[in-house]
Parts: C-alpha cells; structure tokens; sequence
C-alpha cells in the first residue's frame, strides 16, 4: 500500500509540514531507503540523522527527531518520495531499528487483543472485589447525577429568563453570555452540553434567520433537561445518549462487553479535526462497502500527540466496529484490523436521492433529538449555484431528481476536480447545511480540508 500524494496531503498535521516535507522528498537528503510487505523506512539526513519508519499495516508511523508535529516533515518527505516513484524504496531486510519498532507495534496490538479477550471472557474474579467496586461506582455516579441535576436546573432557569427578554439584542451582547453558562455546566460535570452551549456564540448574528437557529437549540436544550429529569423511566439506549451527550464516557470494559461487534471493508470517506486549547478532536467517517453502514471514530489527543488510530481518506480498511451503546449507535470504535488498507478505487455505497439522505437524518433525530450531525455519501450530485443576491448559502449540490441542498462553504479543490460534471459526496448534514469532507471522482476518494 501506497499513499497518494492527495492522502499525504490530508495527513500534513499544516500546509507548512507539507511544504517543508516537499522540500526533503529528495533522494540526496536520505540514505537507507527501503520497503518490505510490513514497512517503509529511511534515514533523513539535515542538522542530524533521523530515523523515519512507517508501518503499511495501519498507516503508523515514527520519526526519531523532536518536533511536536505528527506526522513530522520527515515522514511526510518518505511518503512524498515512494507516492512519487515507489522504487525509491527497493525492496529489502529491514535494518534493526526497523525490527524493533515493528516488533514493540505487534506486541502492544497483541496486548490489546489479549485484554479485550480477558474482558469478554473473565476467567478467575473475586466476587467480594467486583462487588465492592461496583458499589464504588454507583456512589460515584449518584454524586454525579446530583451535580448535573443541579447544573440543569440552572441551565433551565436562564433558558426561560433569555426566552422571556427575548433574542434581540444577542448579537450585541458578545459571548460572553454563553460562555459564562457553559463554564458553569463544565463545573456541573456536564462537559459534553459545555460544549455545545458555547458554540450557540457563532449562531447569534451569523445570518438573517439565526434567532430562528438559535430558538431551535434552546428547545433541543430545554426537551434535554426534562428527559434528565425522567433518566430512570428512559430505555436503557435513549439514557445511554442522554448520558453520553451530556459528557460521560463510556468505559473500555463497557464498550468491549455491551458494544455491538461490525465486521465490513470500511472506507474512509472524511476527516475533520479541531483543537481548542491545547485539545484536539478528530472525526473520522467511514462507510461500510457491503452493508453500507455508517460509522464515526471519535479521537482526542494532546496538542503535540498523535491520535491512537491513524486512519486516512481515500483507504479502505477491513475491520471490526465496536459501536458505542445507544439509539443511534453511529460512534465506534476500531476493535480489529483484518488485513492492510488499500486505495478506495470504486463507488461508496450512499443515497442516490437527497429526499433519501434528508428521510434517513429524520429517523435518526426521532430516536435521538439531540444529534448534532449526520453524514453519509449522497451520489452522482452536482454544484449549482445560488444567483439570489446576498444569499447565505451561494453553493448548492443538486441530485438527479432536481432536489438540492446547500454548502456549507464551497472548498476549491472541489469546484476544480468536478468541472461541473456528476460526483459523489461525503458531507456531514447539520439539519441547516452540508459541510462537505470527502470526494469520489475519477476513480479516486479524495478527502475535501
């Protein structure tokens, strides 16, 4: 497996890794270069020698030098040097430090295998300490539910205060307002609405009808906080939603007992990745080539770590889900990888028809009315633009019956690789607009920054 230079490009941590990357992608700056079944390697010779590896099985990779960017220029540089002419790295042994690597790979994937076992299967146990510490973490998630009970009520009362003095003058009032709210849910144990409370600062005065977004999301809030208030009457899968939009995380041992186990070749149809602070997040959407299912890996990681899974638009990947317990069941876990990835060189299953893409969100906010986002593949659409002047939305894609739907924003790279001809698109919908992530044209997958 070789990455294509469009892959490299959305694996650049910033357009300055990748510019520098270029700038090394030359043989006169390595020696050493080589490649087997398992890896590429080689050594970057500037300021000091620095051992690059990369790992074909699951797209890992390490460099010896010290930046704090991942992938650093120098693995960027190997991938840019074999995407350009994978001769440049003949076939070969691999060196020691190449042994080593790899080996310390499989033996912690073979750790976490074994503990996913052990977990499934529990062999000898103390029936006292389960029970002890089971009785440890229902008084921990009372103490819990207590303070977010307590954080909702007081995310309630403001609700009705704002309603009752009106939206207005929102727009005028800064972020401040929100941000306030959110820092006190954050103290309430209720990161995960924290969140979503503070982002209502970039609806307020961002269109003509924001009062009308803005409305919207107050009553998603306010249906949230009387279904805390009936936690214990909900189904256990609607609770699970509940919880987990709230902010509470669900536990490996959890995941691995209760998670429903997917197997299918999935392609990696889109990425977005945000920081704030020094936090990042990464979405990464796949879509399951024989059933066609839809699946998100939800990643964090420190500002200067990598993310634990490394998964790039435009592969496809045979593999086994762990979904997270819920309505929805769209988070998922990588449990297993059953085999290297491969370029996506054929279609990926999605909706032909928008009216199919737009009925299948309703199903999905029925079951849980606080998602956020869907997004799935609509096929053989268009770009059409909007003429209408000072409109929110000037890019639109239109399906073959003449239904559409608008863009987000309109990324160059899509406007020049259709040509105004029919594509397929990975988006993720808002119930608003589609903010489009991936691209299938040409025979080729190609992730949309």
């Amino acid at each position: 497996m070789v990455l294509g230079a469009d892959q490299i490009e959305r694996l650049a941590p910033d357009a300055a890794s990748l510019a520098a990357g270029r700038k090394l992608a030359a043989a006169r700056h390595w020696s050493a270069l080589g490649s087997d079944n398992q890896a590429l390697w080689g050594i970057c010779q500037g300021s000091a020698n620095y051992l690059v590896k990369f790992d074909r099985a699951d797209q890992g990779y390490h460099c010896s030098c010290p930046s704090r960017k991942f992938p650093c220029k120098h693995v960027l540089a190997l991938l840019l040097i074999v995407a350009q002419d994978p001769d440049a790295a003949p076939k070969r042994d691999e060196p020691e430090w190449v042994v080593e690597w790899l080996a310390k790979r499989r033996a912690r994937d073979e750790k976490k295998t074994v503990r996913q076992h052990e977990t499934a299967s529990p062999a000898d146990v103390d029936p006292q300490a389960i029970a002890k510490a089971n009785a440890g973490r229902k008084r921990r998630e009372a103490q819990r539910d207590e303070r977010v009970s307590e954080g909702l009520e007081r995310l309630d009362l403001w609700l009705h205060d704002l309603i009752r003095n009106g939206l207005a003058d929102l727009a005028l009032r800064g972020s401040g307002i929100f941000a306030e709210q959110a820092k006190r849910l954050v103290d309430a144990q209720a990161p995960g609405l924290a969140n979503r409370v503070a982002r209502w600062s970039e609806i307020t005065g961002s269109g003509p009808d924001w009062h009308e977004r803005l409305l919207a999301e107050l009553g998603r809030t306010h249906l949230l906080i009387r279904a805390w208030r009936r936690i214990d009457e909900l189904p256990a899968p609607i609770a699970d939603e509940l919880r987990q939009h709230l902010g509470w995380n669900v536990t490996q041992d959890r995941l691995d007992a209760e998670g429903e186990a997917v197997d299918d070749s999935w392609i990696v149809v889109g990425q977005i990745e945000e920081q704030e602070d020094r936090l990042r997040s990464q979405r990464t959407w796949l879509v399951g080539r024989q059933a066609g299912q839809v699946a998100m890996v939800l990643q964090f990681a420190p500002a200067n770590q990598n993310f634990a899974e490394s998964l790039v638009v435009g592969m496809e990947q045979a593999a086994t889900l762990r979904r997270y317990p819920g309505t929805v069941g769209v988070r998922a876990r990588i449990a297993a990888r059953l085999g290297p990835p491969t370029p996506v060189t054929a279609r990926a299953p999605g909706d032909d028809r928008i009216v199919d893409w737009l009925d299948r969100f309703a199903d999905r906010i029925a079951a849980h009315p606080w998602l956020e986002r869907f997004a799935g593949v609509l096929r053989y659409v268009r770009l059409a633009r909007d003429s209408t002047p000072q409109s929110r939305h000037p890019w639109w894609i239109i399906d073959t019956g003449g239904d559409r739907l608008p863009l987000q924003r309109l990324p160059r790279r899509l406007a020049a690789l259709t040509g105004g001809h029919p594509f397929d698109l990975a988006a993720e919908w808002d119930g608003v607009s589609l903010l489009p992530i991936g691209l299938f044209a040409d025979r080729t997958w190609r992730g949309l920054p």
